[in-house]
């Protein structure tokens, strides 16, 4: 009974469980049907969002399309109309362009030159400029160095070596030079400082330390009442014994050299021994002609010691000449550094250069001149002797145009177009007092290549024009209508990104770009008239005389036309396409890593060619006279002295703790060095310490430190000084990021000084570093610019869509394999190498974008449209591109940096150029293309032109829809 009653319960409890997971299932099966009609719900959502999206973007692209239309349509329209206007009356056309052409040009004798680099290369606002104004109006340079290099195979510390260098030397002084009724010698133009006289040996240091001065100065160091006795006493002394002596010294024309050591005395110099020249350069410490502390041994090259630190052998010596700059006379402008020289003193620096080089010495010693005018002599000399290369260019490039164009006569009118928008532009430019520099020149390159390409655009457009029957203002029409669409957009994309590179803040670049986008405008202008209107004149002689073409002409026509229909048909197959675009792909990853690389460099001997005797000297001091820094100064103006004395001290301490300074050279703290003053003077006792010292052989090189209100007196307070300078010296930077670096440092410390008044660092060696930083910024600037604009233009040249894209990709691409090219050519960005960079965005574009704009045009499906371009524009932009590879290639044995420069970029903007235009871009249409397309106009490019139908609005393009 009980196991009974258990049992049911049992059963009575599992069915209850059961009930109960039945009812939570019911429950939760609602649940569940909501989470699936929220699921759908978001399915949904996310369909009407994507709908939307669609939408949106639709419209967005067809307003875009229909405005692409607009503007084709009108620039197709205009070209028509003015094709025909031009070739109905091609004589009336071209003597109106000619007649305006004339009249522009007539700007040129408002021509400004500017050629100081630090008016080219540095913003007028910048600190570089506002530095150099005051340094030229408180500092002028005074001198010019002429340095002869002896250099010896082995060893020029004999004897035999300085009696050859005492014989050179007669020849130097016994220069005379005839100028306009003016005689000049050495003795004329040197500069001149008191020759303390030789007493007894060579040993012998200076009068200075032998006089009463000299040794009464060393005591009164250690004796009470400084400032008294130094006002009192020593002033005195100044005044009554070493001033008199000081000014009757004789005044020698200032030179340094190893003949120094034996006070260029003949007769010690002819009897000297081999030992006897080793001794005396060791142990000589002080000029025995001007008294000055000298250690003969940094005059040395090359050198070997002995064990004891003796210098016992050396290749290398220098000889130096200094010669006044006279700013009264300023003839000629001196590229190299900026001076005015007169032109009495080159023509002596000339002959200076041309007696050394004549000199012939011995088998072993050599002397190698650099004059202060060579960098700037030899660097002109070497470009002027490359211009019969680029003439020869020009010449292969009218032949090859003659010969591949099929028309002499309208080919020759082309090339004279190029010439009258290179006097056009300069002549709009110069009225508008744009300065005209040396790198402007270079535009005749660019308007040439674009010059050419228009002109076979123009050609293949024409020929393409059945004339059968009708008008040459009929056929111009429409030859126009259907090139000016391209020649219009390429035209203005190069113009556009010019006139945006014009912004830049480095004048010289920003003249070049408004002379360049002048000069792009004008060819345009002109091949669409004068050589449009030339091709009607042709074409009328043609019709008149029955001319029947040459056959060699015809069968090279054909050959041509079948090689690229063969070409064609085997580029857009899927396969070879597909290895194209990979083997693109390869390149412009290859082409990324060596741009990358592309580093930041200029040095001045690049423009000296390398057959010169400058490149001589140049590789004979890099490696015998390794260097040691760039010298910098820092300005001063307006110091309270000598309450800023102090602070000045603190402030060299600081710069010789810098590890991009190597030592800093600054007249307060030799004086104090020398004499232990301390800080706690009065202006008076300054005044007169500071007089002694700079008339002292320890300080007299420090006078030209110093902007002296009036000439400084022996025995006399110094007068009062507007500004002072310290000099420093740079360690050895090798990368323009050091260079930034130390410069950035240098000034950090100077701006962070205690010291009253105007403060600021210079340094020759920053006309280069802030041209590379500021390069450093404007190049890659201005190439994305030109990548932007190419953009915009070709969006509306062929639509917002894949192929304006792909165009864009390939000009990019193009640009960054040319920088690698450079880098593995050796070459690095400096403002050469920049204006070529800024020039190739130009070029490159006409490739593609042409080839885009055939595609565009094209029926059918993809394979069969980039097919059908490449036959029909692929032979011209290919005689395009091989003319301007041909006129740059025959610069390849230029020797100048400048034309190398350009020989080796322009090959490779030809090469990459044609090579991502005719085969890469083709490739990327046929793959990424749809199978059909209508086309804006079937007008363009087809060789029977149909007549447009009239509409009430332009039509619009819808070929970009079609392609993406």
């Amino acid at each position: 009974m009980r196991e009974c009653e258990k049992g049911e319960k049992t059963q009575v409890k599992d069915e209850t469980q059961q009930d109960e997971k039945d009812e939570k299932k019911r429950r939760e099966e609602p649940v569940q049907g909501e989470k699936g009609d929220q699921e759908e719900a978001t399915v949904a959502c996310k369909e009407r969002q994507s709908r939307y999206i669609d939408g949106w973007c639709g419209r967005v692209v067809g307003v875009l399309d229909a405005a692409n239309g607009r503007v084709v349509g009108g620039v197709e329209g205009v070209c028509g109309w003015w094709g025909a206007a031009v070739t109905a009356h091609p004589v009336r056309s071209i003597l109106l362009a000619v007649l305006l052409c004339t009249v522009c040009s007539l700007g040129l004798l408002n021509v400004c030159h500017e050629e100081r680099s630090y008016k080219l290369w540095f913003p007028n606002d910048s600190q570089f400029a506002r530095v150099h104004s005051w340094e030229m109006q408180n500092f002028q340079r005074q001198h010019r160095q002429q340095v002869v290099l002896w250099t010896a195979q082995d060893n020029l510390l004999t004897a035999a070596a300085m009696r050859s260098m005492w014989q050179f030397r007669q020849r130097i002084l016994n220069i005379s030079v005839s100028v306009q009724d003016t005689t000049v010698t050495w003795y004329n133009i040197c500069a001149t400082i008191p020759s303390l006289p030789r007493s007894g040996s060579v040993s012998t240091t200076s009068i200075f330390s032998t006089t009463y001065l000299g040794k009464d100065m060393w005591k009164l160091k250690t004796l009470p009442a400084w400032e008294k006795l130094l006002v009192s006493r020593a002033t005195k002394i100044m005044k009554e014994s070493y001033c008199p002596v000081l000014e009757a010294l004789p005044r020698m024309c200032y030179e340094r050299s190893l003949l120094e050591v034996w006070s260029y005395d003949p007769a010690m110099i002819m009897n000297l021994t081999d030992d006897q020249v080793v001794r005396d350069i060791n142990q000589v410490r002080a000029s025995p002609v001007f008294g000055l502390p000298t250690s003969f041994i940094h005059f040395l090259g090359g050198v070997k010691k002995d064990a004891t630190g003796r210098v016992v052998k050396a290749r290398a010596a220098l000889h130096t000449w200094v010669t006044t700059l006279d700013h009264n006379v300023s003839d000629e402008l001196d590229l190299s550094n900026g001076d005015m020289v007169g032109k009495t003193a080159l023509a002596w620096e000339k002959a200076f250069v041309k007696e050394t080089l004549q000199t012939q010495v011995s088998s072993d010693l050599t002397p190698v001149p650099k004059a202060a005018h060579s960098l700037w002599m030899e660097s002109a000399a070497a470009m002027v002797g490359d211009t019969k290369w680029v003439a020869s260019g020009w010449v292969a490039l009218i032949v090859y145009v003659l010969v591949t164009l099929g028309r002499p006569g309208p080919a020759l009118v082309g090339i004279v177009c190029v010439g009258l928008a290179i006097a056009t532009s300069y002549g709009i430019c110069s009225a508008l007092t744009i300065p005209f520099v040396t790198i402007n020149s270079l535009l005749s390159i660019l308007l040439l290549g674009l010059g050419v390409d228009d002109m076979y655009v123009i050609v293949a457009a024409w020929e393409s024009t059945n004339s059968d029957g009708k008008e040459i203002a009929w056929v111009g029409k429409h030859a126009l209508r259907k090139a000016g669409v391209a020649i219009t957009f390429t035209s203005l994309t190069d113009a556009l990104a010019f006139l945006v590179g014009s912004s830049t803040k480095l004048p010289a670049l920003r003249w070049f770009c408004i002379y360049a986008a002048t000069g792009i405008t004008t060819i345009y202008l002109l091949q669409a008239t004068v050589f449009l209107a030339a091709l009607a004149l042709d074409q009328h002689y043609k019709n008149a005389s029955e001319y029947v073409v040459p056959p060699f002409q015809l069968k090279l026509k054909w050959a041509w036309k079948k090689a690229m229909q063969f070409y064609a048909r085997m580029l857009v197959r899927p396969m070879m396409a597909s290895v194209v675009v990979v083997a693109a792909s390869v390149l412009a990853g290859v082409g990324l890593w060596g741009a990358s690389g592309l580093r930041l460099e200029y040095h001045p001997k690049w423009l000296v060619p390398k057959s010169s005797y400058l490149h001589h000297w140049f590789a004979i001091t890099e490696k015998e006279f390794p260097k040691t820094g760039e010298a910098g100064v820092v300005y001063f103006a307006n110091v309270s002295f000598p309450n800023d004395l102090p602070d000045l001290h603190a402030l060299v301490a600081d710069l010789r703790v810098s590890p991009y300074i190597k030592y800093v050279d600054a007249w307060f703290s030799k004086m104090e060095e020398t004499w232990h003053l301390g800080s706690s003077l009065s202006w008076t006792v300054m005044q007169n310490a500071l007089s002694i010292f700079l008339h002292t052989p320890m300080g007299a090189h420090y006078t030209t430190h110093f902007a002296f209100q009036e000439p400084l007196r022996c025995g006399y307070p110094i007068p009062s000084f507007s500004a002072f300078k310290i000099g420093f010296q740079y360690q050895m930077l090798k990368s323009w990021e050091e260079q930034a670096a130390a410069m950035q440092e240098v000034k950090q410390i100077v701006a962070a000084a205690n010291v009253s008044g105007y403060r600021v660092v210079w340094a020759d060696a920053f006309n280069q570093w802030e041209t590379d930083r500021q390069l450093a910024k404007e190049l890659w600037q201005n190439l994305g610019v030109v990548v932007g604009v190419v953009g915009v233009v070709t969006a509306m040249m062929v639509g917002v869509g894949l192929a304006a894209v792909l165009v864009v990709v390939c000009v990019a691409a193009t640009l960054v394999e040319v920088a690698a090219l450079m880098h593995i050519w050796g070459l690095t960005v400096d403002t050469l190498t920049t204006i070529a960079l800024v020039l190739a965005g130009g070029l490159c574009v006409d490739y593609a974008a042409h080839i885009a704009h055939a595609f565009l045009a094209a029926e059918g499906s993809r394979q069969t449209r980039a097919q059908t371009a490449l036959g029909k524009v692929g032979p011209p932009i290919l005689n395009a591109g091989l003319s301007t590879l041909l006129a740059f290639l025959v610069l390849a044995p230029t020797d100048s940096h400048l034309f190398q420069a350009f020989f080796k970029i322009f090959t490779g903007v030809s090469v990459l150029g044609m090579l991502h235009g005719l085969m890469v871009l083709p490739s990327l249409l046929a793959l990424a293309s749809s199978h059909h397309t209508t086309p804006h106009h079937t007008t363009r490019y087809n060789t029977q032109p149909s007549h447009p139908t009239p509409q009430k609005h332009p039509p619009t393009s819808n070929h970009t829809k079609n392609i993406n």
